[in-house]
């Protein structure tokens, strides 16, 4: 069977999965599912990150600026492409 998630749904399904009242063999089959949906959502996390710090401005050190936790874009489109 073939599930698809967006990623940005992930946590959200880990966090609706866990509500679920399972016992048994069903219960650890969801602890192995929300784990598997919490290690991809680190994943993903780390990936828009590391986006983020390539299409942000950068100050004359080379880092990312960051006004109020919120990286400076120089092109949002091509960053939207690429996540």
């Amino acid at each position: 069977m073939k599930v698809e998630l967006e990623n940005g749904k992930l946590t959200q399904i880990a966090n609706f999965m866990y509500g679920l009242k399972l016992v048994r063999k069903q219960s650890r089959f969801r602890r192995r599912f929300i784990d598997m949906l919490q290690e991809r959502a680190i994943l993903v996390d780390q990936d828009r990150i590391e986006l983020l710090k390539e299409h942000s401005k950068k100050d004359e050190n080379g880092e990312p600026i960051i006004h109020d936790d919120t990286y400076d874009m120089k092109d949002m489109k091509a960053f939207n492409e690429d996540l």
